[in-house]
């Protein structure tokens, strides 16, 4: 399912609205993009994550979002064959991960029953800096986003419940670019955890009130 280097792909919604269950981890190369298209649904299997190297676009709509998913949710029909022997949960698949120099805009996606190795949802690393805006983030293993190094990811007008922390940063310069209108349910932690706290020698930091008071 990759996209390779300096390529494009489409993933459109069908007919017959059959989702698209991945086998191995898809990785968008770098000068790559992909996009999903209003109502889009992916299921992935066990430990499988989302690798961007270059863009992803995802722009679901109200009526007719993207869904990330397990392979053992139903949306979209029973996947796994299992005539509902499972039932998804939290710490199935791993993570949708923006790579150092990735892109990514995702509107009206639902991202669930992720963070079995990374412990979040959503992973952000190097000075990527993708838009989620009008998302939905629930039933997580972990938190909602991790962020590294410079990442300055933004999170607008969107649900985040059943995680442990909303936001949690590992990197003393990685911080969200904007945090407004978004809803925090059933989190355990209602905050912004910083781990690295501390600003280097000679290096300056700006911690800011973000519009929705996390």
């Amino acid at each position: 399912p990759s996209v390779p280097e300096g390529q494009s792909q489409t993933w459109r919604v069908y007919a017959d609205g059959l989702p698209y269950a991945l086998r191995g981890t898809p990785y968008v190369g770098r000068g790559g993009a992909l996009y999903l298209e209003p109502g889009v649904v992916v299921k992935l299997e066990d430990n499988q994550s989302v690798v961007v190297n270059g863009h992803l676009e995802a722009l679901g709509t109200a009526s007719a979002p993207v869904v990330l998913t397990a392979l053992t949710d139903d949306a979209g029909g029973d996947t796994n064959g299992d005539g509902g022997g499972t039932v998804p949960e939290a710490d199935w698949w791993n993570s949708l991960q923006f790579a150092d120099g990735s892109s990514g805009t995702l509107s009206h996606c639902q991202i669930r029953y992720a963070g079995y190795w990374d412990d979040a949802a959503v992973v952000v690393r190097g000075s990527a800096a993708p838009v989620l805006d009008h998302c939905q983030i629930s039933d997580i293993s972990g938190d909602g986003m991790r962020l590294y190094d410079t990442a300055q990811p933004s999170l607008t007008y969107s649900t985040v419940t059943g995680v442990e922390w909303p936001v949690r940063s590992f990197g003393w310069a990685a911080l969200p670019a904007s945090l407004e209108g978004n809803t925090y349910g059933a989190a355990v932690h209602r905050g912004l955890l910083l781990e690295q706290p501390s600003v280097p020698e000679g290096q300056s930091q700006t911690w800011r009130v973000y519009a929705d008071g996390l």
